[in-house]
């Protein structure tokens, strides 16, 4: 796959999953080329943020397809924070917050830890 197949760093899983569609794809483009911010992440972060918001609740599969997306990020960092905010929304699944408990990333584990028990 070439940078110009995925730029900015959406692989396939983003747009399989719709998070990244052509028409963003490029007003993404235009607004780096007009742009100072030359870190992919931040783009990728802000269509995470934009698919998360647009979609709550998530499913169960669709938050389980998010964390994941998180885990296989080429950026740690953004990945992790991607992960996180999975962990903290409410309708998060039981699997998803025993993947993160058992990832061995601390705030991923206290992330599970501080949520509200479940009645």
């Amino acid at each position: 796959m070439s940078v110009e197949e995925f730029p900015f760093g959406f692989t396939e899983p983003w747009h399989t999953l719709g998070i990244v569609t052509p028409d963003q794809l490029e007003a993404l483009r235009a607004e780096w080329a007009r742009g100072d911010d030359r870190h992919p992440e931040h783009y990728r972060w802000r269509a995470f943020l934009a698919f998360v918001a647009e979609r709550r609740p998530l499913t169960p599969d669709t938050a389980a397809a998010l964390y994941d997306l998180g885990a296989a990020d080429a950026d740690r960092s953004m990945g992790e924070a991607m992960m996180h905010r999975v962990v903290e929304l409410p309708e998060c699944p039981a699997e998803v917050l025993a993947k993160a408990a058992a990832s061995g990333i601390r705030h991923l584990a206290q992330a599970v830890e501080r949520r509200p028990a479940a009645i």
